[in-house]
């Protein structure tokens, strides 16, 4: 059983760790993201692992972004209850 697990920890999912989203263009997220999930609508402003900042458009209602990201910042972002997952 340990070794199924530790493959799917490698693979990063199923998350570990959950936090809902304040987007900030300053402060970073309290873990690099596997991914993130939007409730309302809208565009999310991202900072990826790799330091690119990029506008994710139209993400969905439920939709879940497979996106390794540090921050999620507040300029650009219009989407709402955005759940980071790690």
């Amino acid at each position: 059983m340990a070794e199924a697990r530790e493959v799917t920890n490698r693979q990063g999912w199923p998350g570990q760790r959950l936090v809902n989203v304040v987007p900030s263009d300053t402060d970073d997220l309290p873990f690099v993201t596997n991914g993130f999930r939007v409730g309302v609508p809208g565009d999310v402003a991202v900072v990826t692992i790799g330091g690119d900042v990029a506008i994710w458009p139209n993400a969905q209602i439920g939709e879940m972004i497979p996106l390794k990201v540090t921050r999620i910042l507040a300029t650009g972002t219009d989407a709402e209850e955005i759940v980071a997952v790690s």
